[in-house]
């Protein structure tokens, strides 16, 4: 706690396509967002708002249906308060 795991990754997440061009077939590609130092730990955003990933506006954010949200206690200033 406190090293702003989630909200403040240190990695970026992107779809990338070897040898296949299907879009419902992506291999993973995890980037660096900034210098990363021996001994830290590899951090991603698990809501993954990187490059060819779902946008928010195509997640069903309608009150008929009760999400269970799981909180988010990476401590960063940026924190979003959820991880879902």
């Amino acid at each position: 706690m406190g090293r702003g795991v989630e909200c403040d990754p240190n990695l970026q997440v992107f779809n990338v396509f070897i040898d296949n061009l299907d879009t419902r077939l992506p291999r993973i590609a995890l980037f660096s967002t900034r210098t990363i130092h021996a001994g830290e730990e590899l951090t991603f955003d698990y809501q993954m708002k990187g490059s060819g990933d779902i946008s928010s506006d195509s997640v069903d954010h309608s009150p008929a249906k009760k999400r269970v949200r799981t909180v988010c206690r990476c401590g960063a200033v940026t924190c979003r308060g959820y991880l879902n």
